[in-house]
C-alpha cells in the first residue's frame, strides 16, 4: 500500500484469494506489505460458497502479510474466518484488526486457521486458537486489560526487546498502537507506567 484506504460503501463477495466449492482453491503465494497503512470500512460478505474469510482468504506456506491495519470492517464467511486472513499457512507480521465485526463459523481476530502470527494485535477476543496456529508476541482482548491499548503497555510489548521499533503511539492521543514512525516511541518508566518519547521530550 502507498496510502490509507477508506472502503466506505464497498461490499466484496469474496476476499483476496479464496477456497470455493464452485471455483476451487485460489492460493495467495506472495508478500503483501501494507507499509504501515490502514484499510477501513470494508465489508466482505463471503458469497458464492467462499468458505474462508478475511481481507485475504487462502494463503500458502510461502505467503506473507505484514505492516498494515484493518479497522471498522465487517467480515463474513462459513468457517476459518479472521480479519487479516482466513485459512492461512504463511506468516502474518506487524498487523492489527481494530473495531471489527466477524460473522461465521470459528471466528478469530487475526487469522482463522493455521500459520504464524507475530508482533500483532486485535481488539477482538483472540488472535487465533485453531489449526495449530503459532502465536508469537501477539494479543487479543482476552489477553489484555482494556486500558492496555491506550496506556502504551501493548505498544511496548509489541516492540519486544525494543531493538527494532515497529509500533508507535502518542499516549493520550492515540487509542491504539500505530505503524507510523511520526508518532512517539513508547518507553517504560521506573514506576511501571509508560510514556511517549518524541524527539528529546518524554510525555509521562
Amino acid at each position: 500500500l502507498v496510502n490509507d484506504i477508506d472502503m466506505n460503501g464497498a461490499v466484496w463477495k469474496c476476499p483476496i484469494s479464496y477456497a470455493s466449492e464452485f471455483y476451487g482453491l485460489k492460493y495467495f503465494h506472495g508478500t503483501f506489505d501494507g507499509q504501515g497503512h490502514t484499510i477501513s470500512n470494508l465489508t466482505i460478505e463471503g458469497k458464492d460458497n467462499v468458505s474462508c474469510g478475511g481481507l485475504f482468504g487462502l494463503g500458502s506456506a510461502n505467503a506473507a502479510l505484514k505492516n498494515f491495519i484493518v479497522k471498522d470492517c465487517k467480515f463474513t464467511a462459513p468457517y476459518s474466518i479472521g480479519c487479516i486472513a482466513g485459512e492461512w499457512y504463511g506468516i502474518v507480521e506487524n498487523c492489527a484488526s481494530i473495531n471489527v465485526t466477524i460473522e461465521g463459523g470459528n471466528p478469530h481476530g487475526l487469522i482463522g486457521f493455521g500459520g504464524t502470527v507475530t508482533n500483532s494485535f486485535t481488539t477482538y477476543e483472540d488472535v487465533c486458537t485453531a489449526g495449530g496456529t503459532v502465536v508469537i508476541n501477539s494479543y487479543g482482548s482476552n489477553d489484555l486489560e482494556e486500558a492496555d491499548y491506550a496506556s502504551g503497555k501493548l505498544c511496548y510489548q509489541l516492540n519486544g526487546d525494543q531493538s527494532k521499533l515497529v509500533w508507535y503511539q502518542n499516549i493520550g492521543i492515540d487509542a491504539y498502537p500505530v505503524l507510523d514512525s511520526s508518532h512517539g516511541v513508547v518507553v517504560k518508566n521506573e514506576d511501571g507506567t509508560y510514556g511517549t518519547t518524541t524527539g528529546i521530550e518524554t510525555v509521562r
